[in-house]
């Protein structure tokens, strides 16, 4: 093994982590989970969505076109189906808006 394979290697692990990280939601000004069921029908699933903001303490209205107030501040949602140990899992990912 040569000395750049040493330094490459661990190099594109860490790389591979942080893609992963950006891939399933994670970062700052995001929150991010995952629901115990799979929703399909999009109305039950903003319900579901607010249900379990509400549940962790957040004040959320939702105002359409995939948008919600969390806290005061503005999020747009987005699905994700990420592949969790072999079972697909709906992630839910709400990014605050940058507002100036």
């Amino acid at each position: 093994m040569n000395i750049w394979s040493i330094i490459l290697i661990p190099l594109a692990i860490v790389g591979g982590l942080f893609f992963f990280n950006f891939l399933s939601g994670q970062g700052k000004g995001k929150i991010v989970f995952d629901l115990d069921k799979r929703y399909v029908n999009y109305g039950e699933y903003i319900q579901a969505i607010l249900q379990e903001l509400k549940k962790q303490g957040k004040q959320a209205f939702y105002e359409g076109n995939g948008r919600f107030i969390i806290d005061g501040a503005p999020y747009t949602f987005i699905e994700w189906n990420v592949n969790l140990g072999g079972v697909p899992t709906q992630r839910t990912v709400l990014k605050q808006n940058k507002t100036s």
